[in-house]
C-alpha cells in the first residue's frame, strides 16, 4: 500500500473564486471545527491510483487545501494484481448499465477480490488508529469497509460512478458490493442521489457534485481572443495558426 505525499496548499488561493468572506470562513469556522472533532487523528482517504483518473484528480487538488487548513488529510493507495483490477473495472462498467467485458461477478470473483483486499487490509493496520476517519473510494476498495468497521473507525464511502435507471448489469454490481456494504458504512457519498442502490439509508446518502481545481489552466477562464486562437489553432475554426 503506497502514500501519496502533498505539500499543502493555502485556501487563501480561492479568494478569488469563492470571495474572501467565504474563505474566512472556511479557515476560521470549518476548518477549527473539524479539527476539533478529528482531536489531531486523520482523515485517510484510499483509492486505487496516484494519477491517471477523476478520483486521483480530485485528491491531488483538495487535500493540499484541506492540509493548507491544518486538517491531516492522508491518501493511501491499494495494490492489487490484474485479475483484481479486471473484475473491478468490470463492477465499473456494471454499475454505468454497461456489460463492459461480459464477465462474471461470481463467487470465484469474490474470493479473488477478498483475497486481494486481505493483502492490503495487513499493510492498513500499521496506519490507521482509532480516532481516524477513513474516506473508501469506489469499488475497488470497498472491500476494507468490514476490517475498518470492527476496529470502530467511521468508515465513509464514496462512488463516483452510476446510472440513473436500473439495469441487470448494475443489479448484479451492487448486488456484488452490497455485502462489503452495507453493514460497515456510516455514510455513503454520491454524485447524484439516484445512483444510490435502494437499501444505503437515506439518511446516510450525501450528494457531492464533482470537484474541480478551479487554478489549473484548463479550467482557467479564457478571453475571446484567447478562445478563437486556440480554435483556429486546432483548426475547427478558418484563422491564422501560432506556432
Amino acid at each position: 500500500m503506497e502514500e501519496v505525499r502533498l505539500a499543502p496548499r493555502s485556501p487563501e488561493l480561492l479568494a478569488e473564486i469563492i470571495g474572501p468572506e467565504r474563505v474566512e470562513r472556511l479557515i476560521t469556522r470549518d476548518a477549527v471545527a473539524m479539527r476539533s472533532a478529528l482531536r489531531n487523528h486523520s482523515v485517510i482517504n484510499i483509492n486505487s491510483t496516484p494519477a491517471g483518473g477523476g478520483v486521483a484528480e480530485m485528491l491531488q487538488v483538495l487535500l493540499p487545501l484541506t492540509r493548507g487548513a491544518d486538517i491531516d488529510a492522508r491518501w493511501l493507495v491499494i495494490e492489487g494484481d490484474p485479475e483484481f483490477f479486471a473484475i473491478t473495472k468490470r463492477i465499473h462498467f456494471h454499475l454505468h448499465g454497461e456489460p463492459g467485458d461480459g464477465g462474471k461477478l461470481g463467487a470465484h470473483e469474490a474470493e479473488h477480490y477478498e483475497a486481494v483486499m486481505k493483502r492490503n487490509i495487513e499493510e492498513l493496520s500499521a496506519i490507521v488508529v482509532e480516532g481516524d476517519v477513513v474516506i473508501l473510494h469506489d469499488p475497488q476498495t470497498a472491500g476494507i469497509a468490514e476490517y475498518l468497521s470492527t476496529r470502530g473507525i467511521p468508515v465513509v464511502w464514496r462512488c463516483h460512478v452510476g446510472v440513473d435507471g436500473r439495469n441487470e448489469w448494475s443489479e448484479d454490481a451492487w448486488g456484488f458490493l452490497r455485502r462489503y456494504l452495507e453493514p460497515y458504512v456510516d455514510a455513503y457519498v454520491f454524485t447524484r442521489s439516484e445512483y444510490a442502490p435502494p437499501w444505503v439509508p437515506q439518511d446516510q446518502l450525501h450528494v457531492i457534485r464533482p470537484s474541480i481545481d478551479p487554478l489549473a489552466p484548463k479550467n482557467t477562464a479564457l478571453s475571446r481572443e484567447e478562445t478563437l486562437a486556440i480554435l483556429a489553432h486546432t483548426g475547427i475554426i478558418d484563422g491564422p495558426r501560432n506556432g
